[in-house]
């Protein structure tokens, strides 16, 4: 019973589309801090709405190129995961990949320094909600 009220909740709040770069660069990945009101002071994996009639790939690529300054081969881009995660006031639905960069890459792009952090100190620091399930995939992957 409770399973039904789960899902009739579910479908009523609005689903938003997103996906996640997980840069990887020498054992390293990058984190921004997240700009959501109700995730002050935490720390996610970069990410992009998607909009609708877009693909998946091409959003991914478009926010790496435009926000990143990168031009990443697609032979470096691997699907890692979906990550459905329920905020209050929406419904999360986003597919993550791996970015796989060299350190030449990652010097001449716009990906802050100070940013980068070893994957197996990623639980040293405060996550976003919907990127712990992440970063716990990770650490398998």
């Amino acid at each position: 019973m409770s399973n039904n009220r789960e899902n009739t909740e579910t479908m009523a709040l609005e689903t938003k589309r997103y996906v996640c770069a997980v840069f990887f660069c020498e054992e390293k990945i990058y984190l921004v801090k997240s700009e959501d009101s109700s995730e002050l002071n935490k720390w996610q994996f970069p990410s992009v709405e998607i909009k609708p009639g877009e693909i998946v790939i091409s959003s991914l690529l478009n926010y790496i190129k435009n926000q990143c300054d990168l031009d990443v081969n697609t032979n470096n881009v691997n699907y890692i995961c979906n990550i459905k995660h329920k905020y209050e006031e929406n419904y999360l639905d986003m597919d993550a990949f791996l970015i796989n960069i060299i350190p030449e890459e990652r010097n001449n792009s716009c990906l802050l320094k100070d940013n980068w952090v070893n994957v197996k100190d990623i639980f040293s620091i405060p996550l976003a909600s919907a990127d712990v399930t992440l970063a716990q995939v990770i650490l398998e992957y």
